[in-house]
């Protein structure tokens, strides 16, 4: 078995273990020119993460889940002892194989197994032969000759509502849209060290004079943007540990820039916030699912003061779309949309 990302985080998967009353197993999404039938494919509960089927090499049709599972399991002492009674009711030797016991513990057994899943790809999984080895090796080679500093910059742009509030008479429901002339713009990039990268207009740690950090201090305050990364950055963890996302083991080194008038100081926050996000998202290989559970209220809780209205700083904005307030459920996500406004 070979995993494309080498570096995933083995504490973090043990921490999940721990966390929740049964086994685990690693799984990851398949890629489009994978076959389902030369893997042990799981069927998850998005809500509880416990596996609710396993199929091992199934039949055209038997699925619809590309999810697949990969030979990573933790098992607790006393299940091991279930191993009797499968191999009692396999007989010939062609099932007793690791995949068709965990098929026969989630299905048959009815063993809590809970799925975690690893946002990049595995492969040489089952039977593979000599080209498929000769093949990944040229690839590794390639990619260890070429340099691999990962950068990646996102925007989140400024927000305003125009009809609205979630704790209003408008029943939780806001009419927002998105500033092209105001935004925050978070770089990502990889590095040995994680690094917060403080900006040199709002977190200024070298002043002067004493007349000088008085003066900035009672102007601009003391609570800059860096506390905002951090915060976020938490919260991020938190969040893809408390659902099963075990993430790479790469460190990063983070910075930003705002134009967004200090005056507004919630919009500011809420586009840094969000900006962050979709940095670390695209970092760790996150898929567009994730970010719809996420996205929302995510930057809120690490914020400390987002509202509802402001989902559209996570999604992209659109003029004119109807957010519903996190108190009547899941939000929709809107189409793909450029920033909606010029002031």
């Amino acid at each position: 078995m070979l995993c494309a990302d080498q570096n995933f985080d083995m504490a973090q998967v043990i921490k999940f273990f721990r966390l929740k009353a049964g086994e685990l197993a690693i799984y990851y999404e398949m890629e489009d020119g994978e076959s389902t039938s030369t893997r042990g494919i799981v069927e998850v509960c998005p809500d509880t993460h416990r596996i609710t089927r396993f199929v091992e090499k199934p039949r055209q049709g038997e699925t619809a889940s590309r999810m697949a599972s990969v030979v990573f399991y933790c098992l607790q002492k006393g299940t091991l002892q279930t191993l009797d009674s499968f191999l009692s009711s396999f007989p010939d030797t062609e099932h007793r194989v690791l995949g068709r016991y965990m098929e026969w513990l989630i299905n048959v057994a009815r063993v809590p197994v809970f799925g975690m899943k690893l946002p990049t790809g595995f492969q040489l999984i089952g039977q593979v032969g000599l080209a498929d080895y000769t093949k990944w090796l040229s690839h590794y080679s390639t990619m260890k000759s070429e340099p691999r500093v990962k950068s990646i910059t996102c925007r989140a742009y400024a927000r305003i509502g125009i009809m609205g509030n979630p704790s209003d008479g408008y029943y939780g429901k806001t009419i927002s849209m998105s500033i092209a002339n105001f935004w925050a713009e978070v770089t990502i990039s990889q590095s040995k060290s994680l690094v917060l990268v403080p900006h040199p207009l709002n977190d200024p740690t070298e002043f002067g004079s004493l007349l000088d950090l008085h003066y900035i201090s009672r102007k601009e305050g003391y609570l800059g943007g860096l506390r905002l990364l951090q915060a976020t950055c938490k919260k991020f963890y938190e969040f893809c540990s408390d659902k099963g996302i075990a993430l790479s083991k790469q460190n990063f080194t983070v910075k930003y820039n705002v134009n967004i008038p200090r005056q507004v100081v919630s919009t500011q926050s809420d586009a840094i916030v969000s900006a962050t996000l979709k940095c670390l998202m695209k970092f760790y290989n996150l898929t567009d699912d994730v970010s719809v559970t996420y996205t929302a209220p995510g930057p809120r809780r690490a914020a400390g003061s987002l509202l509802p209205r402001r989902k559209h700083q996570g999604y992209g904005g659109g003029a004119g779309y109807v957010f519903h307030s996190i108190m009547s459920g899941a939000p929709r996500k809107p189409p793909p949309h450029t920033p909606s406004g010029v002031l």
